[in-house]
């Protein structure tokens, strides 16, 4: 997995898991943000869009995290809930997810399932 932060040099970002519902089939993707600015408030996962490897467009809304009082250093831990169901026999990896943690675009790339 490979992942471009527009705002590196104040944005700490992580993928703490992607785990699957095979049942379900749904995706759940869990992420760590630390800001090494001023304390401020922040959405995550607002312009939410990635693929899977059928070709299908999976959008979100306003704000798939929420929105959160980010201070300094300080790690914010969260879960996204990626829209319509994804294909567990077609898709392992995810080939690319791209959303905004406050205006800085984080953009992954081959972002492997964990299907349970």
């Amino acid at each position: 997995m490979t992942i471009s932060n527009s705002c590196s040099d104040w944005l700490d970002f992580e993928v703490v898991s992607v785990v699957g519902s095979k049942g379900a089939q749904t995706v759940k993707l869990t992420v760590k943000v630390t800001q090494h600015s001023t304390n401020t408030r922040m959405s995550v996962g607002s312009s939410f869009m990635a693929y899977d490897c059928d070709g299908q467009e999976h959008r979100g809304s306003w704000s798939l995290g929420g929105t959160y009082d980010f201070f300094t250093d300080v790690p914010v831990k969260t879960t996204l809930d990626i829209p319509g169901k994804i294909n567990p026999n077609t898709t392992t990896v995810l080939p690319v997810v791209s959303f905004k943690v406050g205006e800085c675009r984080i953009e992954m790339r081959n972002v492997p399932i964990d299907w349970k």
